[in-house]
């Protein structure tokens, strides 16, 4: 989580402009976190998970977290932005819009991810659960991109700079991506944890 604030401020003190730094910051740490969720899954066996408990409890269990991760990054987005100093016009608005989502937006938003990630473990208890958490990230998603007409109409009412649609596919498209390997961090670190807990108990 380290990574945002500090890989955005180097680059912007190198002489990137803030939306380049800012784009290349999300995907090296997305490059990194994919890396690592492979390697961390890596000899994680599906056959000793827990079955679950039927798919209609499951659906549903996986319906609250998809609502769950898209409050989450909902809610601290809308609290950072809240923070914008008024006197703030144009390119200085942009920079300290960024500054902010990258130093205490995405990081507070993935922590709260990864927590969400480890709760995971005991609320949504299914075999293949990284493949469930990608379909949770996907709906939330998709469920930001339906938003995005309501949020264009209420930013041109108030003259606030609205990104084009293939802008925002981008932007949630690699967010996406960001929110599956913390909450899939968050979930092998506990599976982990019990699979090494089960190869270490002693054999009757």
């Amino acid at each position: 989580m380290l990574m945002f604030p500090s890989l955005y401020l180097i680059l912007t003190a190198l002489g990137w402009s803030t939306d380049a730094a800012k784009m290349s910051t999300q995907v090296a740490a997305a490059v990194v976190g994919a890396l690592v969720v492979i390697r961390r899954n890596r000899g994680m066996s599906s056959s000793g998970e827990a079955p679950g408990h039927g798919a209609p409890r499951i659906l549903l269990r996986a319906v609250l977290l998809t609502v769950a991760v898209y409050l989450a990054v909902a809610v601290v987005t809308g609290v950072v932005s809240g923070f914008e100093p008024i006197e703030a016009t144009g390119d200085d608005e942009q920079l300290f819009d960024d500054r902010m989502e990258m130093v205490v937006g995405l990081p507070v938003t993935m922590l709260v991810v990864h927590v969400m990630g480890i709760w995971s473990v005991r609320f949504l208890p299914v075999q293949r659960a990284l493949g469930w958490l990608a379909l949770v990230v996907v709906a939330s998603r998709v469920v930001a991109l339906s938003m995005y007409p309501l949020g264009a109409a209420f930013g041109r009412a108030h003259g606030l700079p609205v990104p084009a649609f293939h802008e925002a596919l981008v932007a949630q498209a690699l967010l996406g991506v960001l929110i599956f390997c913390f909450l899939a961090l968050g979930n092998l670190r506990v599976r982990t944890r019990t699979h090494a807990a089960v190869l270490g108990a002693p054999r009757p």
